[in-house]
């Protein structure tokens, strides 16, 4: 009887050991666990910076080209107006011929962006905002980019005729003119009037297309924000 209670006690005992060094190692890797949680919560967190940082980049740099745009697009409409007149060129209609070339393409800050794509996209633990950043870096950016560089003439076509009809091509100066070389048989160039109506075309195209690109990425910068005050808590 002796020998069966101390048995009793002993089994107990183990059982009770047992029951510890597992409680022990569970409570090892539920800690374990937050750890790598916390650690993967501030990479995200400091990537989400990152690209907030890049996405604000963006922004300033599509209303800079809206701004240009504008310009451009008023630059084109003088010239749609005045070119038709019995006038003489002007100085104003000189600048126009100018600005009216003008090129500025969108290129994004994807630097974020790709060093996400290399540690996993799924390191974004919000659902609804890593499928919202995949649609603006992979969708909405490449569109923009491709439509604007696919539709309408090409910009090498532009300017080597222009370069036929003008005495220089310096449209990257806010300061200088292009004179036509012989204004009268530019005012009857059927191909300069079609270059020039398209660019209308195209600019108004990308201002439309700038406008709805800023829209997005702003909403996905208010967005990023709020995870990160969310993960920050």
């Amino acid at each position: 009887m002796l020998t069966e209670n101390k048995f009793s006690k002993y089994l107990l005992y183990a059982i009770g050991e047992i029951v510890l060094v597992v409680i022990g190692i569970l409570i090892a890797l539920s800690i374990n666990n937050w750890n790598e949680k916390q650690k993967l919560k501030k990479i995200e967190i400091k990537i989400l910076k990152e690209m907030k940082l890049a996405i604000n980049d963006d922004i300033e740099r599509l209303n800079y080209n809206i701004k240009t745009y504008n310009s451009v697009k008023r630059a084109i409409e003088i010239i749609i107006e005045q070119l038709p007149l019995e006038t003489p060129t002007s100085d104003s209609l000189q600048y126009a011929f100018q600005q009216s070339l003008f090129n500025n393409k969108v290129l994004p800050n994807t630097g974020a962006y790709e060093t996400l794509k290399a540690k996993g996209i799924d390191l974004i633990s919000n659902d609804s905002l890593r499928i919202q950043i995949i649609d603006v870096y992979e969708k909405k950016y490449k569109y923009f980019q491709d439509s604007a560089q696919n539709l309408f003439l090409s910009e090498s076509f532009i300017q080597e005729y222009c370069a036929t009809l003008f005495n220089n091509l310096d449209y990257f100066s806010n300061e200088n003119t292009m004179v036509p070389n012989n204004y009268v048989a530019l005012q009857k160039d059927t191909l300069y009037n079609t270059i020039i109506n398209t660019r209308l075309s195209q600019v108004t195209f990308s201002l439309m297309s700038l406008t709805w690109d800023i829209e997005i990425v702003q909403q996905l910068d208010k967005t990023i924000m709020t995870e990160i005050k969310r993960l920050e808590e």
